[in-house]
């Protein structure tokens, strides 16, 4: 053995020794290369500069007569297939009218254009776009939109067949969209643009669109033959490599095709009802691409039907390979909508939807499980915001977290949106879905129970965890009000004694800092102890405090009046604001002042000062005003707050209290107010 390890050894050695002696004594002895021939089109080299980088000569060609080429390796790909017929490696016969044109020769990706510019329609039709590119490439060369024209790929022209009847070959890749020109150049829609609409579009599952030419649901990137009909408006696309344009989807036997409004998916009607079994054709394994919400019992061609009896619209996106069902006219109490943004369809496990639209794949059905009670499986991201409706694409239904609580609430959670322009970080909540601080992304299983008001994660708890949530005041359970949308407790309360909450999640953005501070990890109450009722506003989350067992002045003090609001709001949800609502029939409406000591009453509250305007009365059924505007010595700090309807000439009003002569439209904001009746003086800090 190692005498063959020193025998391979001593030839390879001596191979390296011939070799570099060979390279020594041949230097001067190089092969001679063969140079490019010069390209030239009928004899004429390409001499001339156009569009900067390329070059190119004009030259006067006639219809059907061949043309002599030179310095082209593939001459069949160079050329375009509207303009030339191929014939050799050297000729080709010329398609086009007899006249003058521009012939453009691309050195890096070894192309010819073909061009006219300076005729319009209807001699004329030009081409601009994105992710399309010269038959020839085989692939995209102009990616986007060329407002500058600054190259022959973005703004070719069209060849003309006969009269106002154009063609053109080129290549289309994945998200294509163009639009045609009358001229080379832009322009308005009514004079020069042809946008997709204004044709008839033979094959609307390989090309669709409304402004531009986009993908239909069957169309794969290719060559493309495009022949425009002026005369009959009509646009025809024909695929020229290979592709199919005749793949047949069906369910149950039933062929599916475009449907009006939904041009990105194929479809097809059914009647069904629950426990049907569906069979899809051609689809390949449905089980990775059904809702499980509407399907159950799935193999690769056939799935159970779960949702109630009806017709429906099942919807193929081609590209996503996903299935969506939907019966657009349902509404509550049979359906709920999704619409937001962050989320997708389960079986694609990423986000799929444009945010805030009703369009279908965009907006899903849950599927009615029970009486007021609905679900809908999602794939939810990071940042994901839901709302439902009542109504599909009717804005005005909308239901969420102001109106049901997340659970669980480490997982899914409330959105609170701060107001930039809030010094104080005032806000208000949305009602939209997000993240929980614990959330992950991944497929949840949501159930809106209307019942029981909550939107559960089922799929990510135990179900006898999902029941509405209890509310607490120093474990006393908050009860359903009279009034609707509250829940309220009655409680003996002792000035600085310790409140617990349980079942809040924003207490920092709902309680009345007048009557509550926190200190020490607690929440105190700051009012002289005594009877009060706390009431909470569920759909807006605001809790309100007012005494209860003594309920006149000197012992309690009430305010109510025009464009004012509870203090953690920030004025931008007009109907938080009490508006032309003067009136005791409702916490919000009015606000119980905190007696904080004696001959001390404070309150806060938001203030739209254009034309706001509030006063203090007694008790809650005594309109005799504790003391005018005009009878107190008002403290404003930056003299933004004073008497109200500072903008009359005789210099505010003389009974109640609002924004200055000299501030009006600068003080909307939240303002704490103290009143000290022993010096009979108020003074108003803008927070």
């Amino acid at each position: 053995m190692m005498k063959n390890y020193y025998i391979a050894i001593s030839l390879l050695i001596s191979a390296i020794v011939v070799s570099c002696t060979d390279s020594v004594e041949k230097y001067d002895n190089w092969p001679e290369w063969k140079t490019q021939d010069p390209v030239t089109v009928a004899g004429e080299e390409m001499t001339e500069t156009y569009y900067t980088n390329y070059v190119g000569k004009k030259r006067q060609l006639t219809q059907d007569a061949e043309v002599d080429f030179t310095g082209f390796e593939a001459l069949e790909f160079a050329l375009q297939p509207q303009f030339w017929e191929f014939k050799s490696d050297t000729k080709a016969r010329f398609k086009g009218e007899t006249g003058e044109y521009d012939l453009i020769y691309d050195a890096t990706n070894e192309l010819l254009y073909v061009e006219q510019t300076d005729k319009k329609f209807p001699d004329a039709l030009y081409l601009i776009g994105a992710n399309l590119g010269h038959a020839g490439a085989g692939k995209v060369i102009s990616a986007t939109w060329d407002s500058m024209h600054a190259t022959p790929d973005n703004g070719m022209t069209c060849r003309r067949v006969s009269d106002k009847v154009f063609e053109i070959s080129l290549y289309l890749g994945e998200n294509f969209a163009f639009k045609l020109f009358k001229h080379h150049g832009w322009g308005t829609h009514e004079e020069i643009e042809i946008w997709a609409e204004d044709l008839t579009l033979d094959n609307p599952t390989l090309v669709q669109g409304t402004g531009d030419f986009v993908p239909g649901p069957l169309f794969q990137p290719g060559i493309y033959n495009l022949k425009i009909d002026m005369n009959a408006n009509t646009f025809s696309m024909q695929p020229q490599n290979g592709q199919s344009a005749d793949i047949n989807f069906a369910v149950n036997g039933k062929e599916m095709g475009i449907m009006p409004g939904v041009a990105s998916c194929l479809g097809v009607a059914l009647e069904l009802k629950t426990g049907d079994v569906l069979t899809f054709e051609n689809f390949g394994d449905i089980s990775e691409m059904i809702q499980p919400d509407f399907f159950e019992n799935a193999t690769e061609d056939q799935a159970a039907f779960r949702g109630m009896a009806g017709t429906y619209n099942l919807y193929y996106d081609l590209g996503n390979r996903l299935i969506y069902v939907e019966n657009s006219q349902s509404d509550y109490s049979d359906a709920l909508w999704t619409c937001g943004s962050g989320y997708g369809h389960p079986a694609a496990e990423r986000v799929t939807v444009h945010g805030w639209q009703f369009n279908t794949g965009d907006s899903y059905q849950l599927v009615k499980v029970d009486e007021g009670v609905f679900e809908t499986t999602l794939f939810l991201d990071n940042d994901f915001h839901l709302k439902f409706f009542k109504k599909r694409g009717d804005w005005g239904t909308g239901i969420g977290t102001q109106t049901l609580d997340p659970l669980p609430a480490n997982l899914l959670d409330k959105h609170y949106q701060v107001d930039n322009l809030s010094s104080i970080g005032n806000g208000h909540f949305t009602g939209d879905l997000i993240p929980g601080k614990d959330f992950t992304p991944g497929v949840y299983r949501l159930r809106i129970d209307m019942n029981k008001g909550v939107i559960a994660a089922v799929n990510k708890m135990n179900e006898d965890d999902i029941k509405s949530l209890e509310f607490k005041v120093n474990g006393q359970l908050m009860q359903r009000s009279e009034t609707p949308d509250f829940l309220e407790v009655e409680l003996e309360l002792t000035q600085g004694q310790e409140v617990a909450f349980e079942g809040f999640s924003y207490l920092q953005y709902m309680l009345q800092p007048e009557f509550f501070e926190w200190a020490d990890g607690q929440y105190k109450f700051r009012a002289v102890s005594g009877t009060y009722r706390i009431s909470y506003r569920s759909d807006r989350d605001f809790i309100y405090v007012e005494r209860t067992d003594k309920t006149s002045y000197p012992d309690a003090m009430w305010l109510t009046g025009n464009g004012f609001g509870h203090p953690k709001t920030d004025g931008n949800v007009w109907e938080y604001l009490s508006v032309d609502n003067w009136g005791f029939a409702t916490p919000g409406q009015y606000l119980c002042c905190a007696k904080t000591g004696e001959g001390i009453f404070e309150t806060t509250f938001y203030f739209h000062a254009f034309w706001g305007a509030v006063s203090f009365y007694p008790a809650k059924d005594n309109w005799n005003r504790v003391f005018n505007s005009s009878e107190v010595e008002i403290v404003s700090l930056d003299g933004s707050f004073g008497r109200a309807n500072g903008y009359e000439a005789d210099g505010g009003n003389k009974e109640n209290f609002g924004a200055t002569k000299n501030n009006i439209d600068k003080q909307y904001g939240v303002y704490r107010l103290k009143w000290d009746m022993n010096t009979n003086t108020c003074t108003f800090t803008r927070l």
